[in-house]
């Protein structure tokens, strides 16, 4: 295949809609050609963080407890002095404001917008506690969590790229979280979703088990492309103990000639 028809079937390889005899020679040309793997990559991230916009409903736990603190901030506020000049007439424009619950069908970037306005505006004149901003902030990245572990479980592989994304946003994931990654990274059906997974864990590289699953799974790779991504990232995390698997998937008689050489590429870059 040319770069022209690799570059002109990229949306498919991208859907999952490519024909099974046309991907390995797809798969060999993208590991071999830099720049269209560089274009695959670059629009896979697109793709992905595009389709982590439609973001999910937060829990009703969350929009009642948002409520809650908002009331009673009112409350408080209802009872303090009277402020000078343009703070009064600001704080006049939030009086009996209440927030509609249609906001909350925009989408979870939606919640933690007002929630940081809000705990910002509400820390800095009355006093929010740090606790209570502690508390919001962890149930929304538990939302998230479980939003993730939800859609890396389902059967489309564009839903299965908005869990990714919603992994990427998690600060500190649970121990569930790195192994749906992980799973996902050895076990997708789609290469694209592979590769996203991996970008994903390398956030998380600081986790012993993300580098020792990224280790394991370079030996049980089949497509190019995302063993050529793996090396990549275990060069980049400076992952001494990946000479071994790398010297393994070297001695397979059926590798890629470009992945062999970008293997040997890196235990010569690991061993120096």
């Amino acid at each position: 295949m040319k770069c022209e028809d690799i570059r002109n079937r990229l949306p498919d390889a991208l859907t999952g809609e490519m024909e099974s005899a046309e991907r390995s020679s797809f798969d060999a040309h993208i590991a071999d050609c830099g720049a269209c793997g560089h274009e695959l990559r670059r629009l896979s991230e697109t793709w992905m963080r595009l389709g982590v916009l439609p973001t999910a409903q937060p829990s009703a736990a969350l929009s009642n407890r948002f409520y809650a603190m908002l009331e009673a901030e009112k409350a408080r506020a209802a009872d303090a002095p009277a402020l000078p000049g343009h703070t009064q007439r600001w704080k006049s424009l939030f009086q009996g404001a209440h927030p509609p619950r249609l906001a909350f069908q925009f989408g979870l970037g939606f919640v933690l917008l007002v929630a940081g306005i809000g705990g910002g505006f509400f820390l800095g004149t009355h006093g929010l506690s740090g606790g209570r901003i502690a508390d919001l902030s962890r149930e929304v990245q538990d939302m998230r969590q479980s939003m993730a572990l939800t859609l890396l479980g389902q059967s489309s592989s564009s839903e299965r790229l908005r869990g990714v994304g919603y992994s990427e946003r998690v600060g500190d994931p649970a121990p569930q979280t790195i192994e749906a990654l992980l799973r996902t990274l050895d076990t997708d059906p789609s290469v694209n979703v592979r590769l996203a997974a991996a970008d994903a864990l390398y956030l998380f590289a600081k986790n012993p088990a993300v580098k020792d699953g990224i280790v394991r799974s370079l030996s049980g790779q089949e497509s190019p492309i995302v063993q050529v991504a793996l090396i990549d990232l275990l060069v980049d995390l400076r992952e001494k103990r990946a000479v071994d698997s790398l010297r393994a998937l070297i001695d397979k008689s059926t590798l890629d000639p470009a992945v062999r050489k970008q293997a040997e590429n890196g235990i010569r870059q690991l061993t120096l």
